[in-house]
């Protein structure tokens, strides 16, 4: 244990005896307080004492600061000899992979060993040198692979004990893996400010102009094994032979809504729009008027009408009379009995259909045409 504070263990500070006859009495003891620098100096009251705590309080601050900095330098030379096992551990898998070890400055980790399938970086006017596909493996085992120095393909945790884990991990950056990054919609001119060709911005499409400008699907995988065996001819055009399957079905919605929107500018032009717009409002005018049209019948009138369809179907006379029906139509006009013959059919399976729909008997239960009509038959 540390004795007691003394000032006379600090260098800096000379404690001394004057002769006040032979010398000029100086004033008291001020000094400025450490958190206030921007105060007027105190006056001290109790000189020595107050001299004492307030440089041990300094001290203490700065012991604080060493041991901190203390746990932080033995921090990263730790982690930085588990990288440079965990380089060694990936350099005996001979899968050709370039290795180097980056520091940070901030975050729980202090160190990463960056994993990337070249040594040459590619280069950005925007960005600069970059790698564009590498693996950030942190000393506990957790990774990210990055793409296009801000995406985030995949993150997780991998045991680095468990070399074939480790080895599976890495060889998805080797240049015989089959992996490639996902340059999304590739054709600028044609997706180019899309609030303007279609009027608004679809949800699941992405922009961004930094590092560069890309345009993706919002799920897009980033980095995969890409399926080329399907590619039709526009596709190829676009260029969207390593695109992900997200990114392509968002460039057919594109083409699909482009494609609409300019035969609507046309028809608009040539004046047939007007009549696309007047069948729209009179379908919706004879749905509205349907709607009103629709008559609400109880449990008694539904029990009424089931029971005269059996009777039709179940009684021969009903069956007789219904042939007769149908001969007199066909004497009548040749192929008039058979068709209506066909019609009753239809109205039997609709009503049959109504009964179906509306077994709870609720007067809020809505009816065809077909039980109206078959009712009509038996007044």
């Amino acid at each position: 244990m540390p004795g007691p504070f003394k000032l006379e263990d600090v260098k800096d500070i000379v404690i001394a005896k004057i002769d006040a006859t032979a010398n000029d009495v100086p004033p008291p003891l001020q000094y400025k307080d450490p958190i206030l620098r921007s105060c007027e100096p105190k006056r001290s009251v109790n000189g020595r004492e107050e001299l004492r705590t307030l440089l041990k309080g300094k001290l203490d601050k700065k012991l604080s600061a060493l041991n901190k900095f203390a746990e932080a330098y033995e921090r990263r030379q730790h982690d930085l000899e588990s990288l440079a096992s965990l380089r060694q551990t990936i350099s005996s898998f001979e899968l050709g992979i370039h290795t180097e070890i980056e520091l940070v400055t901030s975050g729980i980790n202090t160190a990463f060993l960056s994993l990337s399938s070249t040594v040459e970086k590619q280069y950005s006017e925007q960005a600069g040198p970059y790698h564009a596909v590498k693996i950030l493996l942190a000393p506990s085992g957790a990774y990210e692979i990055k793409v296009n120095i801000v995406d985030c393909a995949e993150k997780g945790t991998v045991d680095l004990n468990d070399h074939a884990s480790l080895r599976k991990l890495v060889c998805k950056i080797s240049s015989q893996s089959g992996y490639k990054v996902c340059p999304g919609l590739t054709e600028e001119e044609k997706y180019n400010d899309l609030l303007s060709k279609i009027g608004y911005q679809p949800k699941n499409a992405v922009c961004r102009t930094w590092p560069w400008s890309v345009m993706r699907h919002a799920n897009c995988l980033l980095f995969h094994v890409p399926n080329n065996t399907r590619l039709s001819g526009s596709q190829i055009e676009d260029g969207l032979k390593d695109s992900c399957s997200s990114c392509k079905i968002l460039s057919r919605d594109l083409n699909k809504i482009l494609t609409r929107r300019e035969s609507q500018r046309s028809e608009e032009k040539s004046g047939k729009g007007k009549v696309r717009l007047e069948r729209k409002y009179y379908k919706t005018v004879a749905n509205k008027y349907w709607q009103k049209s629709k008559v609400v019948l109880g449990q008694t009138e539904s029990d009424e009408l089931c029971r005269l369809v059996n009777e039709i179907e179940s009684n021969e006379d009903g069956q007789k009379e219904l042939e007769n029906i149908f001969d007199e139509a066909e004497t009548s006009r040749n192929g008039r009995g058979s068709t209506l013959r066909e019609v009753w059919k239809k109205e039997k399976l609709d009503f049959l259909k109504d009964q179906r729909t509306n077994a709870t008997g609720k007067k809020s239960n809505m009816w065809s045409t077909a039980t109206f009509r078959i009712g009509e038959l038996f007044k």
